[in-house]
């Protein structure tokens, strides 16, 4: 007989921080067709969620000690969302089934660790004119004052 799994992530946990509605709101976004997980790290998982659009999610922790981001409005608003919700228990179920996400953090790793400095200064510069979310990113991380252009 093989112990029970104890989930990455502890659902009352979950239901008592993204509150009811949004919990159940997550439970229907729980499953393969919506999301994609990149990364699987003892502290982090990165995935995206595919609802009415394409969110990407970052969560961290494990048991009842959890945190994350999402890309979506909501976050902005209320913090714990349906995407974090539905990657949590998406992640719990996986890695009970022993699934495995996908190397592709480390392979885009390692295909930027190919640039040269300058070559990398170019290439990110040419993916933020053409990426609001990453142009805003930038810009609040070199702190520099919000622009009305930046939408």
């Amino acid at each position: 007989m093989t112990a029970p799994t104890t989930p990455r992530f502890d659902p009352a946990t979950l239901l008592a921080t993204a509150g009811a509605k949004v919990f159940a709101r997550g439970e229907g976004y729980a499953n393969p067709g919506q999301i994609s997980l990149l990364s699987i790290a003892p502290d982090r998982i990165i995935a995206e969620v595919i609802g009415s659009e394409t969110y990407g999610v970052r969560l961290t922790g494990n048991g009842t000690d959890m945190g994350g981001h999402c890309d979506c409005p909501a976050f902005e608003d209320a913090g714990f969302c349906k995407h974090i919700v539905a990657v949590a228990l998406f992640v719990n179920e996986s890695l009970e089934a022993g699934a495995k996400a996908d190397t592709l953090v480390a392979d885009i790793r390692t295909y930027l660790e190919s640039f040269t400095k300058d070559g990398l200064v170019d290439y990110v510069a040419s993916l933020a004119e053409s990426l609001p979310q990453l142009f805003r990113r930038l810009g609040y991380d070199a702190d520099l004052e919000p622009r009305d252009d930046w939408d």
